[in-house]
């Protein structure tokens, strides 16, 4: 109760107290809660460890581990971001926000007004509210003079598109000739259906309730928005074959006005089990933007956006920060040089109107959707019948990006992951490389835009080489590189790495027939995707052992993309460990490479920190590292090029520690550190050492547990 009315701290003791309850009936679930008001007050990283620890647990119910799961990459996205400065800011509209809802913003064309919903007192005849703080929302038209809003809803008779009941959001038609917008015929917001009404003899007709195809018997249908040219219509419905709560919809308008052929669920990529609301398809930038409460997220409904080459498999973005927060962020919208989204960020209780400028559609939104923001693995769409629609009756001006067709699925070649002879995968190129190849055969372009560094990635050249090419050749493995999320740009620290092993192959050059770079991705984004990255990484290597003066056709690249995870793991450091790219040097005789131990920073610290906990003198490692700063940061690489005593998994990670998967455990009452280490069956000492305990620990107190087999807890 305390968590449905918003008394997020009363709730979280009491939650804590269910908690410390060792076999308690409502553990799970008040760790689940504990965690999500953490996240609510952007304690990202809190929430994400508490998150991470139930995710650990023996005999958590499905729906709440994977729930968990969601809600931990929504805590690592959000941490992601707020660690970047991506220059986009939102104000909120004050002078014209009221002390109720206010959202919806759009332009209408005829006059440059916003028009808006409001659950203000209008004058008119309005019900009270029962979900609404205010009475029933209606529709009402502002415009702004000498920088103080006015409202015009009278002009045109625009106010007499609202009933005493609900009006919904919508919007206009290029010309502004149509306003399609939801209008509710009950005190609770249900049956709402989508109606249209025309801009006639300088004013607004009586609505229409569109035809069954849109307004199915029995369900709702809301929160319409239609292409400029009133081509297509996407909006929301709870309607049977939704795949649960509320999806996005779409309808092709027949050769008549207002002749909508059957609804096409928009497939289960975009909408999810959960609720998927207010669409906004932008024709400039060709990508679907709408609010969900279903994919990985902040918190609350975020504002995501759909894009690539078919609507039933593209890539989900998250939008990030200032557009999402970790509450309600929903009816995201660009009128020409403005857009409008509504959020209850600032008072929990209210939606308010947000703007923020826009000089450019296209260029604005191929800023904004980034690789970071990058949340959702590709999933084949279980629709099948958009083959059985009669394409004749539309117009494809809006779906240039957008092929309605399904695209032609490329098997991938996957690696031996059951053992045998890892010679035999060397070299593996899926289908749907060797068929781009032949098409485009040039070097990867690490210049692109943000935009399209994600949406027009060039795979680069590749070799297809035998293990019978390779047999007989003595093999040495290298030290691996690493690549930022989505990158194919070389880091300092691989270039370091890269250096090290031209300076050692260089005087082995006679002996030294092939050096194969195996390229790897994140399970992040779809396979065709990771496989196009992994190539391009590969060839990002290539490219600089070419500069530096190694012969190009010596050099062997196999894509792997997502095949070749170091472990299934979902966190930020899991993840890093997969975006790498693996040396192997293929000799006539045998060679033993000097390689340097790589150490991922779990924490800010500077030189000192790191020289006093790894017990390595701090010149080195500034030299080791051409570091010019003493500056350490959370998720960068430092290379050390002697054995290290321990590496401290509380400070520094590397690939064992992931293999191995260590976890944070929450002590509970009476245990003590011996008690921790037969529980998990792992020797005292390495508990002390890893945790850097000088005292005994108490309930309550996180301890990290790591041990190359995992048991269960009882």
């Amino acid at each position: 109760s305390y968590y449905r009315t918003l008394q997020y701290k009363k709730a979280k003791e009491q939650f804590l107290k269910l908690i410390k309850k060792p076999n308690g009936e409502y553990r799970h679930s008040s760790i689940y809660f504990y965690g999500t008001i953490l996240k609510l007050e952007s304690e990202f990283a809190l929430a994400d460890s508490t998150f991470a620890y139930l995710i650990t647990l023996p005999d958590v119910n499905d729906k709440l581990l994977e729930s968990s799961r969601k809600q931990s990459e929504g805590c690592q996205l959000a941490l992601n971001h707020e660690e970047q400065n991506r220059g986009f800011t939102i104000s909120e509209m004050k002078d014209l926000n009221s002390r109720f809802h206010d959202f919806g913003g759009v332009i209408n064309p005829q006059n440059d007004a916003l028009v808006f919903v409001t659950t203000r007192k209008l004058g008119s005849r309005q019900y009270d509210g029962v979900q609404y703080d205010g009475l029933l929302p209606d529709l009402v038209q502002f415009t702004k003079r000498n920088d103080n809003w006015r409202d015009i809803s009278s002009r045109n008779r625009f106010d007499n598109l609202n009933t005493k009941w609900s009006e919904g959001t919508g919007n206009f038609t290029a010309d502004g000739q149509s306003f399609y917008f939801t209008t509710c015929q009950a005190n609770d917001g249900s049956d709402c259906k989508v109606v249209v009404s025309r801009f006639v003899n300088d004013r607004w007709t009586e609505p229409v309730v569109l035809n069954d195809y849109i307004n199915a018997a029995g369900y709702e249908s809301k929160h319409p928005f239609v292409t400029p040219q009133a081509d297509t219509l996407f909006f929301v419905s709870d309607r049977e074959g939704s795949y649960g709560g509320t999806d996005i919809w779409m309808s092709l308008r027949g050769i008549e006005e207002d002749s909508w052929t059957p609804a096409i669920n928009m497939g289960d990529v975009i909408n999810t089990v959960s609720n998927e609301i207010t669409p906004y398809y932008s024709s400039a930038y060709r990508c679907l933007i709408y609010s969900s409460d279903g994919h990985v997220g902040y918190g609350g409904f975020d504002i995501f956006a759909a894009k690539g080459e078919s609507f039933f498999e593209p890539e989900i973005y998250n939008l990030g920060d200032p557009f999402n927060s970790p509450l309600d962020d929903i009816y995201f919208s660009i009128s020409d040089s403005v857009g409008f989204m509504s959020s209850n960020r600032n008072d929990r209780a209210h939606l308010n109107l947000y703007s923020f400028a826009v000089s450019d559609e296209l260029l604005y939104l191929s800023l904004l959707i980034s690789g970071e923001s990058l949340i959702d693995q590709r999933i084949v769409s279980r629709f099948k019948s958009v083959r059985s629609l009669d394409l004749t009756t539309f117009r494809v001006e809006d779906y240039q990006g957008f092929d309605l067709f399904e695209p032609p699925k490329r098997k991938k070649a996957r690696p031996d992951l059951l053992g045998g002879d890892s010679t035999q995968d060397i070299g593996a190129i899926s289908e749907a490389l060797i068929a781009a190849n032949a098409q485009n055969n040039s070097r990867s372009d690490n210049r692109q835009s943000a935009g399209q560094q994600f949406s027009e990635l060039q795979i680069g050249t590749t070799d297809i080489v035998s293990a019978a090419q390779l047999e007989g050749y003595e093999k040495a493995d290298f030290e691996k590189v690493y690549f930022e999320f989505g990158s194919t740009k070389l880091t300092k620290q691989a270039r370091l790495s890269l250096d090290n092993l031209i300076n050692q192959v260089k005087s082995n050059m006679d002996a030294i027939e092939y050096i194969q770079v195996v390229a790897n991705t994140d399970d992040v984004g779809g396979n065709e995707y990771n496989i196009r990255l992994s190539a391009n990484r590969g060839n990002a290597v290539r490219e600089y052992l070419v500069s530096k003066g190694y012969p190009e056709r010596r050099i062997l690249i196999d894509a792997r993309g997502e095949d070749n995870l170091v472990n299934a793991g979902t966190t930020w450091y899991d993840r890093f460990f997969d975006r790498r790219a693996e040396l192997f040097v293929y000799s006539t005789v045998p060679l033993e490479l000097d390689k340097s131990k790589k150490l991922l920073i779990r924490t800010d610290m500077n030189v000192d920190n790191a020289s006093e906990i790894l017990n390595v003198n701090r010149d080195k490692i500034k030299i080791w590292n051409e570091m010019g700063s003493d500056v350490l940061k959370k998720g960068e690489v430092i290379r050390i090029d002697e054995p290290v005593f321990t590496s401290n998994i509380k400070y520094f990670l590397d690939e064992t520690d992931v293999k191995n998967k260590f976890f944070p455990y929450i002590v509970e009452e009476g245990e003590t550190i011996a008690a921790v280490a037969r529980k998990f069956r792992t020797p005292e000492e390495l508990l002390v050492e890893i945790n850097q305990l000088e005292k005994e620990v108490r309930a309550g107190d996180v301890v990290f547990v790591y041990n190359t087999k995992r048991v269960a807890v009882n």
